[in-house]
């Protein structure tokens, strides 16, 4: 007659010898791998956060959002569009920046936020990141008294205001901005 209790009876049975869990074990790997799956978005979500922005690289940007559409974040391709020519040293200096925003990921990174959207009239971008300081900005009228006339928004280093007293054209709005080590 075996000494076995039910349970090693049956981890013997299905040939798990002495590798079996018994019953206290399994409870706590299932308490350890549910903590891991719910410290895991936690992890994640910092991964992403504007927190994380502390590896962006230093540098120069170029940004363009559209004066057309105002939800979502009216990203678009900053290279598919020069300035305006007549925007001055914006023009010069947008292409020749270190990188490019693309994303909102990479807007969310810099902690800038967009406000105030008005289609075609007003925008305004600001930054709680103490390391993103916008430079330059500009944009064409389309206002018909002031068309083809570089429209400079109102810039601070945290924060850039287009108002509707020059509406952009639909070329959007051009920025750049700066990222401190």
């Amino acid at each position: 007659m075996s000494d076995q209790t039910g349970d090693e009876a049956t981890a013997e049975a299905a040939g798990l010898g002495d590798h079996s869990l018994d019953r206290r074990s399994l409870i706590k790997k299932v308490g350890i791998a549910g903590a891991a799956a719910w410290v895991a978005p936690v992890v994640i979500e910092s991964l992403v956060s504007p927190a994380a922005a502390a590896s962006i690289p230093p540098g120069t940007y170029r940004l363009r959002l559209s004066s057309e559409k105002c939800n979502p974040t009216p990203l678009l391709d900053p290279d598919a569009v020069p300035p305006p020519a007549n925007c001055s040293p914006l023009a010069s200096d947008f292409p020749v920046t270190d990188f490019a925003i693309t994303t909102q990921t990479q807007l969310d990174a810099f902690d800038i936020v967009v406000s105030n959207c008005n289609r075609r009239y007003a925008i305004q971008l600001t930054t709680t990141n103490p390391k993103v300081t916008f430079l330059e900005a500009g944009s064409t009228s389309g206002n018909p008294r002031l068309q083809g006339r570089c429209v400079v928004p109102a810039l601070t280093p945290t924060q850039v205001t287009w108002s509707d007293v020059g509406a952009t054209d639909r070329n959007g709005y051009f920025i750049i901005l700066q990222v401190a080590p």
